[in-house]
């Protein structure tokens, strides 16, 4: 249950990301943020109750679930709400074939940047571990095709070495 002594105001954000207008609950005194789920499920096409259902169930939300008062068309109404961080990560964890398909994209392009995120701070930069990736070819040769990389310009090169393969980048 929310602390007796906030008081939380509506405010109704557009994302871009989302391509709608998300409402928000915010603690007056800047404490927390809160999204109502059931607003968030019909933008998205997708039904709430299963949606709401889903969260409760989730052992991972069960510390970010409030229960506000928010305001509705038939007036303020208890809401199911969830903290903004773990509503972020609710609203990835949606099957896209759930969604519209003019929905679809933006939530893989959204889902694609958060786990390039949690890849590079779980993982943290592997581009030094990429660079010589070796890869096995049928007959011995021996010899290096290098090309300019399309986005920085630096040398790129393949080097065969017998029955191997190495990609090596040479920094200018």
């Amino acid at each position: 249950m929310p602390d007796i002594a906030r008081v939380y105001t509506p405010r109704e954000v557009f994302i871009g990301e989302l391509g709608f207008k998300v409402l928000f609950m915010v603690d007056t005194a800047g404490h927390a943020v809160y999204v109502p789920i059931r607003p968030v499920c019909v933008s998205l096409g997708v039904d709430p109750r299963d949606q709401q259902k889903r969260i409760q169930d989730d052992e991972h939300y069960e510390d970010a679930i409030e229960q506000l008062k928010v305001p509705t068309a038939g007036g303020k109404q208890d809401t199911l709400c969830l903290r903004s961080k773990e509503a972020a990560w609710w609203l990835v964890s949606i099957s896209p074939r759930k969604l519209p398909a003019h929905l679809r994209g933006r939530m893989e392009d959204v889902r694609a940047k958060l786990l390039a995120v949690a890849d590079r701070l779980v993982f943290g930069d592997l581009s030094d571990v990429t660079r010589d990736l070796p890869l096995a070819i049928s007959s011995p040769t021996h010899g290096e095709l290098c090309f300019g990389c399309p986005r920085c310009g630096a040398p790129l090169c393949f080097v065969v070495d017998g029955t191997d393969i190495h990609l090596r980048i040479d920094h200018p």
